[in-house]
């Protein structure tokens, strides 16, 4: 089937009201479409602004609550666990007017222990009052 007939006045002009052959490769939006494009572009542009704003909150709180170098380990003391000794009694040492469970889990969470088993000759961070 053939495409459109253009009417062509004799100086090669289409003639008035003659509709012409669309272009080919160019996208036309419909009102709709608009509408669509415009609401994922301004969702997209609110969620950077977001994403912008949480990463320079975060930077702002990690600097305000910074410790100094060091710090960490200002309260704490290395000590070897030697034969015999178990966490409950290296948390009653350290501690001792402290729940020995408290302590125990503090010195099990600053050492990174996957439970309460330690080891003679094992180094370990405890508190120290």
């Amino acid at each position: 089937m053939p495409g459109p007939r253009v009417q062509v006045r004799r100086d090669g002009a289409p003639a008035v009201g003659a509709r012409s052959a669309p272009h080919r490769g160019t996208v036309r939006l419909t009102r709709r479409g608009r509408i669509v494009v415009a609401t994922l572009l301004a969702t997209l542009g609110l969620l950077l602004v977001a994403l912008a704003w949480m990463v320079a909150a975060g930077r702002a709180q990690a600097a305000e609550h910074g410790l100094p170098q060091g710090a960490v380990y200002r309260n704490l003391t290395s000590v070897i666990v030697h034969p015999g000794q178990t966490l409950w009694s290296i948390a009653s040492q350290a501690e001792p007017n402290a729940d020995p469970r408290l302590v125990m889990q503090l010195i099990t969470e600053l050492n990174a222990l996957h439970g309460t088993s330690i080891e003679p000759g094992q180094h370990l961070w405890v508190p120290h009052s």
